[in-house]
């Protein structure tokens, strides 16, 4: 038994040392995912939907789904690539656009303004005055 238990804890440390590279990044993905979440209920709430397990189930297979994108580049990146691209962080970087762009609507809906337009106007102008 003293074997088996030593056995797991050698094969856990050497899974987190492999994989502790993408730990911020995969951090970052679950925070912008919450924050995509809190604001996707805040919006269901004020639509007056009502929250079901079918869509906390469909949030938890999306997070799922993230990490094990951002594992499987990491392999990929790792035991094939040679650590030629920064694979992972393109990985996250797609899924980060998309989390903010969902979080932007959902705000939008929620402060009745079209936060996404507003910073395009905003940064367009900002780019002209800068040109000139």
């Amino acid at each position: 038994m003293n074997n088996i238990v030593t056995t797991l804890i050698k094969i856990g440390a050497s899974l987190l040392f492999y994989f502790a590279p993408v730990a911020s990044i995969v951090y970052a993905v679950i925070a912008l995912w919450a924050i995509d979440w809190i604001t996707g209920v805040w919006r269901s709430r004020l639509a007056g939907r009502s929250f079901t397990s079918y869509r906390l189930r469909k949030s938890v297979n999306k997070i799922s789904g993230y990490i094990i994108a951002i594992i499987s580049a990491h392999i990929l990146n790792q035991a094939l690539l040679a650590n030629a691209l920064n694979l992972p962080s393109i990985v996250a970087a797609y899924i980060g656009i998309t989390e903010v762009t969902s979080i932007y609507e959902n705000l939008s809906d929620i402060t009745g303004k079209k936060l996404l337009k507003d910073i395009a106007t905003d940064l367009s102008n900002h780019i002209k005055n800068k040109m000139k």
